[in-house]
């Protein structure tokens, strides 16, 4: 199998359909398969699910757990299912624009073997409580970049529906890849020592922001907590070969806990941070 799709969706019902038909609508050359981890959803996403692999029986591969693993575990599960050289990252409320979008990123891998990674710019689709919907498109500087560990790690901009990457079957993921949040940034950055980082400045992939999965929860002290945590667990992983790096991430990440402490004024809340983030910066340092 040249490409595997890797889906989790978990009460993804107004938009699973239109995820998994921007994958079908795939134009390839090569052989590709869609794996989805429905994750116990309590709407009607399972059902969805059930309906598209039993009609592309070929085509999809479907892992229904009996009960909710958490995003993390769903998406690690889903990842050990995929049998493809190269794996494509969406998450069950994005969806692709470009029937072209695998065979332009796999070419390109397949042509240039000092790269891992293959990415391209998104467009976001803005749901407002109104009911009305914006649509625009993201800042193609914003992941245009030398991408080191630094720039990746404190400017991450990468929409996760344009990963395209060369599965390394050596990598094992280490055990705290489940503690961790933002797995797309953990993920690209164990594999960060396999090769470069290509960007692809074609808009093929849709970014949905609605306020209720991972990206609009992980904001303020959450964002903080999990990054610094990543950050901590990356520095050890690496055997500090990049803590320099790492570091410097780190203390941008202390300035944002500055800035956002001056519009936040539980002094609670305040203390108990700063005191998880010093300590955590206290043992990266040693």
């Amino acid at each position: 199998m040249k490409v595997s799709v890797c889906m989790i969706t978990y009460n993804h019902e107004k938009f699973i359909t239109q995820a998994i038909e921007s994958v079908l609508m795939q134009n390839t050359d090569f052989d590709y398969e869609l794996v989805i981890g429905e994750d116990c959803s309590t709407d009607r996403t399972r059902e969805i699910v059930k309906q598209y692999a039993e009609k592309y029986p070929d085509r999809i591969k479907t892992l229904l757990h009996p009960e909710n693993l958490g995003m993390q575990t769903n998406f690690t599960e889903t990842l050990k299912a995929c049998n493809g050289e190269y794996i494509a990252l969406l998450e069950g409320d994005d969806y692709w624009t470009d029937p072209l979008k695998l065979q332009k990123q796999v070419d390109f891998l397949e042509n240039n073997l000092d790269y891992f990674l293959c990415i391209h710019p998104c467009e976001f689709l803005i749901h407002k409580n109104n009911g009305s919907i914006i649509k625009n498109k993201q800042n193609i500087n914003l992941i245009k970049y030398e991408y080191t560990v630094k720039n990746l790690l404190t400017n991450w901009a990468i929409p996760t529906a344009s990963i395209v990457y060369r599965r390394n079957k050596k990598l094992i993921l280490p055990d705290w890849f489940h503690e961790v949040a933002s797995g797309d940034i953990a993920l690209m950055m164990l594999h960060y020592k396999f090769g470069k980082i290509k960007l692809i400045e074609d808009y093929m992939s849709v970014y949905r922001i609605s306020g209720k999965g991972v990206s609009g929860t992980h904001k303020g002290y959450e964002m903080i907590k999990y990054r610094t945590l990543l950050y901590y667990k990356l520095n050890e992983y690496y055997k500090n070969e990049y803590q320099k790096e790492i570091f410097d991430a780190l203390h941008n990440i202390y300035i944002s806990f500055s800035d956002f402490n001056k519009e936040n004024h539980s002094k609670s809340g305040t203390n108990l941070f700063k005191s998880i983030l010093m300590k955590i910066y206290r043992r990266i340092k040693s």
